[in-house]
């Protein structure tokens, strides 16, 4: 497996025995075992309504259809800024937090 590196403005922390042995196992479990799909079932409801609200308003300004995504993408960005190792990569013995 070729290791990540590190880009400018990447935080770089060592990886402690436990998350190395876990990272270790992990890597083995994907080679070996099945791999599984989840899908999660999301109650865009409120999304909708906001939508709705405010769709002439975007499209008549911007020029183009106000679809689900920036809504989405906000709530991704949001998640991310919260917890951070989501957006990580595993270096040799280190983790990387882009």
């Amino acid at each position: 497996m070729l290791a990540a590196a590190a880009w400018p403005g990447d935080v770089v922390e060592p990886m402690s025995k436990l998350r190395k042995l876990t990272f270790d196992h992990m890597a083995i479990a994907k080679r070996v075992a099945a791999h599984v799909t989840t899908v999660w079932e999301i109650d865009l409801t409120r999304i909708a309504r906001v939508r709705s609200a405010i769709r002439a308003e975007f499209e008549s300004a911007s020029g183009q259809k106000l679809t689900y995504l920036p809504f989405i993408s906000r709530a991704v960005v949001d998640a991310l800024g919260e917890f951070k190792n989501l957006n990580a990569s595993v270096g040799d013995n280190e983790l990387i937090v882009h």
